[in-house]
């Protein structure tokens, strides 16, 4: 039930893509920054992977921002 209140928009009642996209590229930048550490292994991760995850966080910034 947690997961569909933060999937949902407060307006409208209709789920948020951006916030679906958002849960799912930090959860996997999560879960490989996890492995990195249970493995020892250093943590460098590419330009590409943090663009992404900065890229989607921005997405629904600004889509707040449209919205009002």
């Amino acid at each position: 039930m947690r997961l569909n209140e933060f999937l949902e928009e407060s307006g409208t009642g209709r789920f948020s893509n951006a916030r679906l996209a958002n849960l799912i590229v930090v959860s996997c930048f999560g879960a490989d920054w996890i492995m990195h550490i249970v493995r020892a292994l250093d943590f460098n991760p590419s330009f590409t992977i943090v663009g992404i995850v900065a890229a989607v966080m921005g997405i629904k910034v600004a889509q707040k921002r449209l919205e009002k």
